[in-house]
C-alpha cells in the first residue's frame, strides 16, 4: 500500500469518524440530558409546569392545581380572600 493511498485513506476515516452530528441527532441528546436532569419540555422548546404540581392556600390550606394561567387560583384568591393579594394567598405563584 502506497503512502498517498494510506493518507487519503486516514483522511476519509477520520472525516466521518468525527462528523458532526445532524441536527435531529443534537436535539434528542439534547432532551435526553433534560430528562435526565428532570427538565420537562413542551413542543415549543419552552419550559413545561408538572401536570400535576398542587399549591396550597397560605390562607385557609385548602389544596389546587397549578395551570399556565393560574385562572383558578385568582378565581379563589378575590372570592375567598377579598382583603388580601394574590400573592399572600398563593406565595410563589403567579397569574394572568
Amino acid at each position: 500500500i502506497n503512502a498517498e493511498y494510506m493518507g487519503h485513506f486516514l483522511s476519509v476515516y477520520f472525516f466521518f469518524a468525527t462528523m458532526p452530528q445532524s441536527h435531529a441527532q443534537e436535539r434528542r441528546a439534547k432532551a435526553k440530558k433534560n430528562k435526565e436532569a428532570g427538565i420537562v419540555l413542551d413542543v415549543s422548546g419552552k419550559a413545561k409546569k408538572d401536570p400535576n404540581e398542587m399549591a396550597n392556600c397560605k390562607l385557609c390550606s385548602i389544596s389546587m392545581r397549578v395551570t399556565k394561567r393560574n385562572v383558578e387560583l385568582a378565581a379563589h384568591a378575590d372570592a375567598k380572600h377579598p382583603k388580601n393579594t394574590f400573592e399572600e394567598c398563593w406565595p410563589g405563584q403567579t397569574h394572568e
